[in-house]
């Protein structure tokens, strides 16, 4: 039996595999890097309580998983409930590979509240840069749309009907809004809200500009090291992804690349590929 787990800092996916899917459930998430394991053990316990069968292996994708010293902590929590199950902890990125690339070679996005992207056989990253965060990267997020919102209306570049727009759906953009988010602890989830506003009026003039600028940054940033690759699908995961797939895919064409499949969340795909594409 086999569980697979698609980890966020917030939720978690699950699914329970032999053969088949036996179960599916959603729970409080866990990034090992950013987060203390007292919630996430409370989770592993429960998880424990229902699982009758002992598990063979458990597939872990998630967030904060590239460090050697945050997968050793949550081996450790693995392993405190879970002994005798062989253990593979992993980046949300090659998760992502896996859960689009269906065993065949591809490039991969993840555009949700941050971005990354890679190069994959389908079974391995073979490139990627490293994830710059909020603060240096995530080009295409909805943290880097938050930003671009922010800056267009303080600067004058939104037009009249969309300032007055954000001004009525987003108060908290008044005067004192810069001084109270450089004070606050959660900057890239106060982005990532804005960012939200732009996806539900993507189609308002000026915010259209806005996204594809967004875009086009991404893909200059994160795609162009593909150029020679371009004929590999673009395949991408993430709430972004999904809600803007129209205008990414064709920011992608108008740039000379492939657009592939776009989930929304990768644990369908995940599942496909432990069933019919792993090699391990």
């Amino acid at each position: 039996m086999v569980l697979i787990v698609d980890s966020g800092a917030t939720k978690a996916d699950w699914a329970l595999l032999d053969g088949q899917i036996l179960d599916r459930f959603t729970t409080k998430g866990f990034n090992p890097t950013t987060q203390d394991g007292e919630a996430f053990s409370d989770v592993l316990e429960h998880l424990k309580v229902k699982t009758t069968k002992n598990l063979d292996s458990i597939y872990h994708y998630g967030a904060g998983c590239s460090n050697a010293r945050a997968r050793a902590k949550l081996s450790d929590l693995y392993h405190n409930f879970f002994p005798d199950s062989k253990l593979h902890l992993t980046s949300d990125l090659l998760g992502a590979a896996r859960a689009v690339c269906k065993g065949t070679s591809g490039i991969v996005c993840i555009l949700g509240t941050g971005s990354h992207a890679a190069r994959s056989d389908g079974h391995v990253l073979q490139h990627h840069f490293p994830s710059l965060g909020y603060v240096l990267g995530d080009e295409g997020s909805g943290v880097h749309l938050g930003r671009l919102l922010v800056q267009k209306y303080y600067l004058g570049g939104l037009p009249e009907s969309a300032a007055q727009k954000v001004l009525q759906v987003l108060p908290q953009l008044d005067a004192d809004f810069i001084y109270t988010f450089y004070q606050c602890q959660d900057q890239a989830a106060r982005l990532a809200a804005i960012g939200a506003f732009v996806i539900s009026h993507k189609d308002e003039p000026g915010i259209s500009d806005l996204i594809d600028e967004s875009f086009s940054c991404f893909i200059a940033r994160r795609l162009s090291v593909y150029q020679n690759h371009c004929k590999l699908p673009v395949h991408c995961v993430g709430s972004v992804a999904a809600l803007l797939w129209d205008k990414f895919s064709q920011q992608l064409s108008m740039q000379g690349f492939t657009p592939g499949i776009c989930l929304q969340k990768p644990l369908d795909g995940l599942v496909e590929y432990h069933i019919h594409y792993a090699r391990d």
